[in-house]
């Protein structure tokens, strides 16, 4: 089962905006050339500090007020004592005077000296000095609060507030006459200098932020670390403590009717529809594997309610095998050549003749492996002296041809790709199942080590939606067999 799905709100590049390059799909973003990713959060955001704590805490109007002023205090210097830019780690390179100047200037509000506060939290601040002179004294713990606010609410670097932040970047550096536009492009400056009272919003906030990036380029800051930086961020971790965050989660489907006896009844009524099919006693690929494929399905199945694994990392394992199961059985059907059921018998023999011949070389096995029964397994069809062992794929082809061949591309989309994660412990099933995010966006809402179970979303609609697709195959091969997993 599938809910209706919902398209993301953000524009991201879809699937086929991106080029193909070898075995990579690349976004479009990435084709750009000399391109160069930074980060806001990261590098930026704390060498803005002291604007993103006024545009945080102040109102609006009255902290782009105050960005206005330090702008033309700024740029109204002469060209020799103007700092190259409005950073922390820029402003403490002025003169100590001009710096104390400015701070009285802004602090001069009692709002805007309250919202400056935080900033005498850190021992390694750029022009430290001045800027704890300036401040008036306040607890500790009032100052992380706010801190913390500051943070949370430009964190997004397309935020209102950061993009407040970042326009003071390129108005600083257009009214000092260091930015110069083209003349079809001179309607930018009025949108800097008017800013946010002039032109369409929609198109001037991503042009503010395009030109702060521009102008950060030059500076060098966002692609790289400093000491400010990494102080900032190591002494906000080890100064507050980690949160728990309650996400929001989707409402999934669950199907709490489903129980081993509905499970059992439809493997008691499947194992008779073989036994009722069964016509002789030789060697029958078609048959054995259809029946074997449905039957295998249907006991995974069984483990998973039984086991209660529907929100469990083995059951996006055992999800997968299902999917797996569907494809592979319904790519058969398809085709339904005598050949080909019989190259798909042959692979798993010969897969097992090559561990067993690997064990021998190795001297031992696994605990689990069952060696007898194995080697009575493989000898069943023919001598193993005469079975070939395939070193590729059964159908000399991938999954993802056969589901396309088949008509279940649809399912390989929907589900292989996910649970093949966590089957091969790729990064994303490791981490969606093993950290949770921390609440404090003074840790940048790093993950945190769940301590019990992860409790992952309910696959159980979704194996139900696969296996009555087996069972249906198992209809259309051996006919009259109308029996489905019901959940109510």
């Amino acid at each position: 089962m599938t809910k209706t799905y919902n398209k993301r709100e953000k524009y991201y590049p879809s699937l086929s905006d991106h080029k193909r390059q070898g075995k990579n799909l690349i976004p479009p973003f990435l084709l750009l050339p000399n391109l160069a990713l930074k980060s806001w959060t990261n590098f930026r955001l704390p060498e803005m500090l002291w604007a993103v704590l006024i545009i945080s805490h102040a109102e609006r109007d009255i902290a782009l007020y105050h960005f206005r002023n330090v702008v033309n205090y700024l740029a109204g210097l002469p060209e020799g004592d103007q700092p190259q830019d409005l950073t922390l780690t820029a402003l403490s390179k002025i003169q100590p005077e001009i710096l104390d100047g400015l701070i009285v200037e802004l602090c001069d509000d009692d709002d805007v000296n309250l919202s400056l506060s935080p900033l005498t939290l850190f021992p390694n601040l750029p022009g430290q000095k001045s800027w704890i002179k300036n401040l008036d004294e306040m607890a500790s713990l009032e100052k992380w609060d706010l801190l913390k606010e500051a943070i949370v609410k430009c964190y997004d670097h397309q935020s209102q507030e950061a993009t407040d932040c970042r326009w003071i970047r390129p108005l600083y550096q257009t009214v000092r006459g260091k930015m110069h536009f083209p003349q079809h492009l001179i309607h930018l400056s009025e949108e800097l200098l008017r800013y946010p009272h002039h032109g369409d919003m929609r198109a001037v906030r991503p042009t503010i932020r395009s030109m702060e990036g521009a102008i950060d380029d030059l500076q060098n800051i966002g692609a790289n670390p400093n000491n400010w930086t990494e102080h900032f961020w190591q002494t906000c971790l080890l100064n507050t403590p980690c949160e728990k965050v309650e996400l929001l989660m989707e409402q999934k489907e669950t199907c709490t009717s489903i129980n081993i006896d509905k499970i059992d009844s439809l493997i008691l009524q499947l194992n008779e529809h073989c036994n009722k099919n069964r016509l002789d006693s030789a060697i029958n690929p078609k048959f054995d594997t259809t029946f074997g494929i449905s039957l295998y399905s249907l006991q995974i199945f069984r483990e998973i309610v039984k086991n209660q694994m529907q929100n469990t990392i083995l059951g996006r394992t055992a999800l997968r095998s299902i999917v797996e199961c569907f494809i592979t059985l319904r790519y058969l059907r398809k085709n339904d050549n005598p050949d080909l059921w019989l190259a798909y018998r042959n692979y798993g023999s010969g897969q097992v003749k090559l561990a067993l011949l690997k064990f021998d070389e190795i001297g031992e096995c696994p605990n689990f492996v069952d060696q007898g029964k194995l080697k009575l397994n493989i000898n069943y069809d023919r001598g193993e002296e005469f079975l070939s062992i395939n070193l590729g794929n059964w159908e000399k082809t991938s999954l993802r041809d056969m589901s396309e061949k088949s008509g279940t591309k649809k399912e390989y989309d929907l589900y292989y790709t996910i649970t093949s994660g966590f089957v091969h412990g790729m990064w994303e099933a490791v981490n969606e199942a093993t950290f949770e995010y921390c609440g404090n966006p003074l840790h940048r809402f790093h993950r945190i080590p769940i301590n019990s179970s992860p409790q992952l979303n309910d696959i159980i609609p979704d194996a139900i939606n696969l296996i009555n697709k087996i069972l249906g195959d198992v209809d259309r091969l051996y006919p009259q067999f109308p029996y489905r997993v019901e959940t109510k």
